[in-house]
């Protein structure tokens, strides 16, 4: 058998150069099979975020089967139209409120045709004859003979009814406005607790108080307001 000699140098050259281009042809196929693969890899990425949303879109998508209810719109009212009044008017007072409202009263002397012999003096002392000392004096006297008629200033409720040793038989009466004590009033039986009167009801007689004997028979009198002693004059509305 015949051995192959060397191959001629030309010869050589192009089948190195053969292997160098098929070298490189597979390299560069290489390199692109890759590239693509990459791509498809990178491209497959990128779209999955995409074609997540759209199904999730799709699915939240309301069903155009079901019927949604329609609420009807509600029927403005025009302004200028006002409610009918459920109730009636309450412009007047009702007759049971103007009853209950306190009706206001004129006041008169506890005596007819009389004059104050010592007035009402709550921070001046006075004489007092009868204990021989100088005291306050916390009401009015009034002129008086024995057996004038001593009658109620306006009209009220009889509160009280005693016997005071200083002041004799006192009548107590609430006339709404004041408090009044009628002082030495000889009254036998004729007014009791809870007895209603009118203005110039005849409460008793007048007689002589015990602690003011000595300034003869005069009617003592007395006015209290939220249980203090007042001026009985500017009480009754009867001051100059």
């Amino acid at each position: 058998m015949k051995q192959a000699g060397p191959l001629p140098p030309k010869k050589r050259f192009y089948l190195l150069l053969a292997l160098a281009i098929a070298a490189v042809l597979g390299s560069a196929l290489t390199v692109r099979h890759m590239t693509n693969r990459l791509t498809r890899g990178l491209t497959q990425f990128a779209t999955r975020p995409t074609v997540t949303e759209a199904r999730r879109d799709v699915q939240d998508a309301p069903d155009p089967r079901v019927t949604v209810p329609v609420t009807p719109p509600t029927t403005a009212v025009p302004a200028t139209e006002k409610p009918a009044a459920t109730t009636a008017p309450t412009t007047a007072p009702t007759t049971a409120a103007a009853a209950a409202k306190p009706q206001s009263q004129t006041f008169r002397l506890p005596l007819d045709g009389t004059k104050a012999v010592k007035d009402y003096s709550p921070t001046v002392p006075v004489k007092n004859e009868t204990m021989g000392d100088w005291r306050v004096h916390g009401g009015i006297d009034f002129a008086a003979k024995e057996g004038d008629k001593v009658c109620a200033v306006g009209d009220g409720t009889v509160t009280k009814v005693t016997s005071d040793e200083s002041w004799g038989y006192v009548i107590e009466v609430d006339h709404g406005a004041f408090t009044a004590r009628y002082c030495a009033v000889q009254q036998d039986g004729a007014v009791s607790i809870g007895k209603t009167l009118r203005k110039g009801d005849v409460l008793g007689v007048v007689a002589v108080p015990p602690a003011e004997q000595a300034d003869g028979c005069h009617l003592h009198f007395e006015v209290l307001r939220a249980g203090a002693l007042c001026d009985p004059m500017e009480a009754l509305g009867l001051t100059d």
